[in-house]
């Protein structure tokens, strides 16, 4: 079972103040609910279904859109490391959030949340967020938190890196560029810096996202990074 499943059974339980007791009684033991919680069992689709139901929660089972919303969540990740159309990938985003209620209780919850908020995050006028999309983002990524044992690498990178461009934290750009040397991630930092007016280290680190891009074929992304280069000197 994925492990998502089961941290998302326990924020619910206690969101509505469910003992483990109350949850599960006739539908399975509390040591097997507490299996499930951690991620350690793989749980029949019936008794998640019963979990989520006296949860009040929705449990997405239909594989026709499952496999739709993998394909949109892959091609948003393609917008994003690749082809660097930011004004794409917010449009692709919204038009996955009409169905956010089916997406929130399906596999690709966390991928959906975390594009959302590098949507917005990677905006040119970040520093001019307004308070109450800032709040929002904040929040996002607070209940987020819960799910950082259960992410896989490409999440938990995107994790940091939301992290870092919200509250500004050089060692979060730092650490995402260690996780992962792409093209994309060294020249968001390197722009970052830039825009700090930390120049010496953003042309090292633009032209690197420049060789990077140019070996990972993405032309848009050496672009950016090439331009953003030129800015510096």
């Amino acid at each position: 079972m994925d492990k998502r499943i089961g941290t998302y059974i326990r924020k619910a339980r206690i969101e509505k103040s469910y003992s483990q007791e109350g949850l599960c009684k006739g539908i399975c033991a509390v040591s097997y609910l507490s299996k499930i919680e951690l991620g350690q069992v793989h749980a029949s689709q019936e008794i998640i279904q019963m979990l989520f139901q006296r949860l009040d929660l929705y449990y997405e089972t239909d594989s026709a859109y499952l496999k739709e919303v993998k394909q949109s969540i892959e091609e948003c990740y393609h917008l994003l490391f690749h082809a660097f159309d930011i004004s794409k990938l917010k449009e692709k985003v919204l038009n996955l959030k009409k169905n956010e209620k089916r997406l929130s209780s399906s596999p690709f919850f966390l991928d959906f949340y975390l594009l959302e908020n590098i949507s917005i995050l990677m905006k040119k006028d970040i520093p001019s967020l307004q308070t109450v999309q800032e709040e929002s983002i904040q929040n996002s990524l607070h209940s987020l938190e819960e799910y950082i044992e259960t992410m896989d690498q490409r999440q938990y990178e995107l994790y940091t890196l939301s992290n870092a461009l919200l509250y500004e934290k050089e060692e979060l750009f730092e650490k995402v560029v260690k996780l992962n040397p792409c093209a994309f991630y060294t020249d968001v930092y390197g722009s970052w810096l830039f825009i700090k007016g930390k120049y010496v280290r953003a042309v090292e680190l633009l032209q690197r996202a420049y060789d990077n891009a140019l070996q990972e074929g993405s032309l848009y992304l050496a672009l950016d990074a090439k331009f953003s280069q030129g800015m510096c000197r």
